[in-house]
This record gives C-alpha cells, structure tokens and sequence, in this order.
C-alpha cells in the first residue's frame, strides 16, 4: 500500500506541475564521479524545548513555492507550516472524514496553485486545503472514470 500511494502521490506531483517524467537511463558506470556534501541544519523546531510545535509522527515534508516548509503529522492528522525562516505560521487539517479532514495521512504534495494536499489512507484520496486552512475539494482516487484535478 505504501508503495502504491508512492507511486500515485509521484504522477499527481507530476501531472500537477506539468512536468515530464525523465526517461531512465541503463549505464554500466556513473555519468560523473559522484559528489559528496555536507549538510548544515537551518533552523529546528519542535522538541522539549519549542512550546509552539508539537509533532506527533511526522511523515512528509515538502517546500511550497514561496519556501514555506509543511510538515506532515500521521499521528496528529494535521500539517504543520512554516515560513522558509523556520517560523511556525499554524496547523491545517483535523482527524476526521469531512472536507478538510484526514485520517492517517499517508503523503503530502505542495501544489502549483498554492494549495496543499493530503492524501488519506482510508477512502483513497486527497484533501486539498489552501495555506488558511480552506478546504478546496477532495481528489478520489479510483471509481469509474478519470479523476481531474484543476489548479
């Protein structure tokens, strides 16, 4: 299941943003030497220390357009934002089956229209939220016909 709600949160991120999904290339030897780097953390929170943020079991975390960071809580069915400076802006989303709700999410995508989507893994499908919080609508995965999704 997780596997599959992978490779369907991989072609939603791709057909929401246009983009075409490279071809793989099958080559004995790298393209290059590989490159090693050194990661630096820009900012944390949550912890013992953050009176602000509680994280339950966090799960996803991706960057919007304007660099906001949202963190995606399994346990605590809700998105955690933050500024691209590491400011906690609130929490989208509640446990629950209604608009805007989840239950045990299970992927996180930012999409190209500034909304975010959660996808459940209970009912197969997605709940799409603006950064206040909005419910804009719900993604069903499956059925008898194709699924749009506008942006």
């Amino acid at each position: 299941m997780r596997a599959l709600t992978a490779l369907l949160l991989l072609a939603l991120t791709a057909a929401a943003a246009g983009a075409a999904v490279p071809s793989l290339i099958a080559s004995p030897t790298p393209a290059e030497d590989p490159a090693t780097a050194t990661l630096e953390p820009l900012w944390t929170r949550g912890g013992d220390d953050d009176e602000e943020v509680l994280f339950g079991v966090p799960r996803d975390v991706v960057a919007d357009a304007a660099g906001n960071v949202l963190v995606l809580d399994r346990q605590l069915n809700q998105i955690v934002v933050f500024t691209p400076d590491g400011e906690w802006i609130g929490n989208l989303g509640r446990e629950g089956e209604g608009p805007g709700e989840f239950q045990r999410p299970a992927g996180l995508l930012a999409l190209p229209d500034g909304s975010v989507a959660a996808g459940s893994t209970f009912g197969a499908r997605f709940e799409r939220l603006d950064l206040a919080g909005t419910p804009l609508g719900t993604l069903h995965l499956g059925g008898d016909g194709p699924q749009e999704l506008s942006l």
